[in-house]
């Protein structure tokens, strides 16, 4: 099995694994959107992005040094992560008195407050979870990621269907998600211990220092990232107030939850990437070409899809409250595919110790995203923070794939030609189909899709014999997997 194949398979079991988590996301998420109405999921998400925002001060990109550093060399695994804990300890700290005093500044009523507070909480947990995540990362076992992914929605979806049983409100929903990250941190650290290494602190704060200083430009990539897909929220809530940001948020939710796709993908590829540039420089780009072209596979005709059903989608899902969002959900999608197509190069760009060019590309498409979230927003209300969105994601698109070029990573000209435009046409295909069969039900238009989607891709030879061998490695497919205990 080649490097590639490895990567495959470990990235399709992971995102396998993660199927049952993103669906319990998809279902505690809806319910909690039905359940509250778009003011009170507007004060929820609200509190979620104001105190993500403050949450990038709790790790400055050293969870990203760590997995680059220590997939290189695992002898070094306790030195990090006992100095990785006491640096978090100091940056958490530091985050969740400037939630204090931001929220007292601002003067948020109290029970606003007092959900940001509680997700502030929420966000020092996920913060140490990191550090043990970051671990698994660097080895390779993801599976403990994936538990701790499921056992957290899990949690999450049992918490709001009692809460919403008993109509205990939006503060009894942000307790829910409390309780569901505090066994997460507990069911990681006993991971830690068990199977990786022993966790004794002992602060050397020289290396602290190094960390953090060699880690900065991951951080701010961090720093921007964070803002970039926050500050539209922050920025909504503050100008429009919580029932435009409810109607926005829901559209967001659905985003969010194929955005986890990429996301589940990249934690398999770094490390790997990273391996990739130092030994062998064929097969870093074409993992990359493999990458980007899955990406594209999957993004483009979910993007058509989602667009011509997208009324549908809403009202099934949400309920006719919703009905506002159906627009917001048409733009956000097309984001959505830029989302997935850029993940391929920012990984590309760490692993190949250009991170700091990153950081700069993301910092430049945060401040234009922040300008036209301000003037789009007062004009055109949640819509024009959904244009923003699509805006900026293009814009970083542009940016990455130019850069790639100008550094001698970009995709070989004729073989990304001919991939786009095999999926572009296979996409046009469904979307001609679901347009004309759209009075159908919503569930069997959405198989059908699928199933045509894929027939038309292997007929036009969009799935290559490299790729049929790179699907073999799916543990679904893999023999040898299933005989494995």
């Amino acid at each position: 099995m080649n490097p590639v194949q490895v990567f495959f398979k470990n990235a399709s079991a992971l995102l396998l694994a993660n199927v049952s988590s993103l669906i319990l996301s998809f279902v505690y998420q809806i319910y909690i959107i039905r359940y509250l109405g778009a003011q009170g999921f507007g004060v929820l998400s609200f509190a979620i992005a104001f105190t993500a925002i403050f949450g990038i001060a709790t790790d400055f990109g050293i969870s990203t040094l760590v997995v680059r550093e220590l997939a290189k060399d695992r002898t070094l695994t306790e030195k990090f992560t006992s100095n990785y804990i006491i640096a978090k300890a100091l940056f958490v700290t530091v985050m969740l008195i400037s939630v204090v005093v931001a929220t007292t500044v601002l003067g948020y009523p109290q029970n606003i407050a007092f959900v940001i507070y509680i997700f502030a909480l929420i966000t020092g947990m996920t913060a140490f979870a990191t550090v043990f995540y970051s671990v698994f990362q660097a080895y390779e076992r993801m599976e403990y990621v994936s538990v701790g992914t499921i056992l957290s929605s899990g949690l999450i979806l049992v918490g709001v269907i009692f809460v919403a049983h008993y109509s205990l409100g939006t503060i009894a929903i942000s307790l829910a998600y409390l309780f569901a990250n505090a066994v997460v941190l507990v069911y990681v650290i006993v991971v830690y211990v068990d199977k990786f290494a022993g966790l004794q602190l002992a602060a050397d704060w020289k290396f602290i220092r190094s960390m953090v200083v060699i880690a900065i430009p991951f951080g701010l990539t961090a720093v921007f990232t964070t803002v970039y897909y926050s500050v539209d929220s922050v920025i909504l809530g503050q100008i429009q107030g919580p029932i435009a940001l409810g109607w926005y948020s829901a559209a967001y939710r659905f985003i969010v939850a194929f955005a986890t796709i990429p996301a589940i993908m990249n934690v398999a590829i770094f490390p790997v990437m990273s391996k990739f540039y130092v030994s062998s420089s064929q097969a870093l780009e074409k993992a990359r070409d493999k990458y980007f072209k899955l990406l594209m596979m999957v993004s483009l005709p979910l993007a058509v899809t989602v667009t011509l059903l997208a009324d549908k989608i809403i009202v099934l899902l949400f309920g006719l409250d919703y009905v506002q969002s159906i627009i917001a959900l048409q733009i956000l999608i097309w984001s959505l595919v830029f989302v997935f197509l850029n993940a391929p190069f920012a990984q590309l760009f760490n692993s190949t110790n250009n991170q700091g060019l990153f950081a700069k590309l993301v910092g430049f498409v945060l401040v234009e995203n922040i300008i036209f979230n301000v003037i789009l927003i007062m004009r055109f209300n949640y819509v024009g923070a959904a244009i923003t969105e699509l805006i900026s994601d293009l814009t970083l698109f542009c940016l990455l794939f130019y850069f790639s070029y100008r550094l001698d990573y970009g995709i070989e000209k004729q073989t990304l030609l001919l991939n786009t435009s095999k999926i572009v046409f296979a996409s046009a295909v469904v979307g001609v189909c679901i347009w004309a069969l759209r009075s159908l039900n919503l569930i069997i238009l959405l198989i059908f899709g699928v199933l045509l989607y894929l027939v038309v891709l292997y007929l036009i030879k969009g799935i290559d014999n490299e790729d049929i061998e790179l699907l073999k490695q799916l543990p679904v497919f893999s023999q040898r997997d299933r005989a494995r205990p």
